[in-house]
């Protein structure tokens, strides 16, 4: 009976036609298929799994030995979304391009669309409903600290119902996300349980796998990329590895006065979604009366400055009003 997977390979790989056949379908050389089998080099994950596909016939006997010496990692036909590729060096080129063609105005917006688009296709090619934020800092008024985060852009896999794009949420130092951009460090959530637990002033209506990884330049942040898959401890190291590739390359969607460093940082407090809603659904009519003052002002106020003014004008509001929650909390406890 064979021991490991790596005896099997020294198996199969023993003709030396085979052997060229092998290697050449998994992208590697012959010499290192003889290294993998002789234990002098291992693969990585990703190309484990691609050596799984390549080899059919020995597949159930392959993944019982794998999965033996890597017991995180499953080779599991049955879970096409495990199977997660690096990004491809001709998206690179997609988003370069869009990045250099597109005016100022649209240059987030087009890029973002390009990076979130292809991050669930590769993350979620089934379509189970993975949902990705990009979630950055709320500006803050010259000589200010920022004191919480906004969700600015969103894309779901279907079987979504809603517009999903069309999602806003602030977030502070209670968020998942705000534990990943404070310290600087992907924050990884293999369940619901787990996250409630962390995390109880955002809960989650259904289970499921939740990554928060920072957006950094150089020694300064602009954010974070958050991941929510519906299925609980999905995200293997490959996942993981590929959501850091795209929170790199997602660098490109934003200016660069949007990244601050640590020390301009200092998260406030945020309250549930239940209790922003009521505020974040005046977003509009905020902006009419803003509009409409000016005018009246003889002031010069444009649509986006309009738009910051009520961003801030929320913010504040929902940090006081967690403010005054927390201290009648407190005040209750001591009772």
């Amino acid at each position: 009976m064979t021991s490991s997977w790596r005896e099997l390979l020294g198996k199969v790989i023993k003709k030396t036609s085979e052997r060229h056949l092998i290697a050449e379908a998994i992208g590697v050389s012959s010499t290192t298929l003889q290294r993998w089998a002789t234990n002098r080099s291992d693969p990585r994950m990703e190309t484990q799994r691609v050596m799984f596909e390549v080899l059919p016939q020995f597949q159930p006997e392959f993944a019982e030995l794998i999965e033996r010496e890597y017991p995180h990692l499953s080779l599991n036909t049955a879970t096409a979304s495990e199977y997660v590729q690096e990004i491809p060096s001709e998206f690179y080129a997609r988003v370069l391009n869009a990045h250099a063609i597109s005016s100022s105005l649209l240059r987030a917006s087009a890029v973002s669309t390009l990076i979130l688009q292809q991050m669930l296709e590769q993350l979620d090619p089934q379509q189970q409903g993975t949902v990705v934020f990009v979630v950055q800092y709320a500006h803050p008024l010259p000589q200010h600290k920022i004191r919480s985060l906004r969700v600015t852009q969103a894309r779901a896999a279907a079987p979504w119902r809603y517009p999903i794009e069309h999602f806003v949420m602030f977030l502070g130092a209670e968020s998942q996300m705000g534990h990943a951009v404070l310290s600087g460090h992907q924050n990884i959530m293999h369940s619901r349980d787990a996250r409630e637990r962390w995390y109880p002033s955002h809960p989650t209506p259904t289970e499921g796998s939740f990554v928060a990884h920072p957006i950094v330049r150089a020694d300064r942040t602009a954010g974070c990329l958050f991941v929510n898959s519906p299925e609980p401890n999905l995200f293997s190291h490959s996942h993981l590895d590929l959501i850091q590739a795209y929170a790199d390359l997602s660098v490109l969607m934003f200016r660069p006065d949007e990244f601050y460093p640590l020390d301009q940082i200092e998260l406030g407090l945020m309250p549930s979604y239940e209790i922003q809603q009521p505020y974040l659904a005046t977003f509009q009519q905020r902006i009419t009366r803003h509009m409409i003052l000016a005018s009246r002002n003889q002031q010069s106020l444009t649509r986006a400055q309009a738009e910051q003014s009520v961003w801030r004008e929320i913010e504040e509001e929902l940090l006081r009003l967690s403010f005054d929650l927390q201290s009648q909390l407190a005040s209750s406890s001591a009772m």
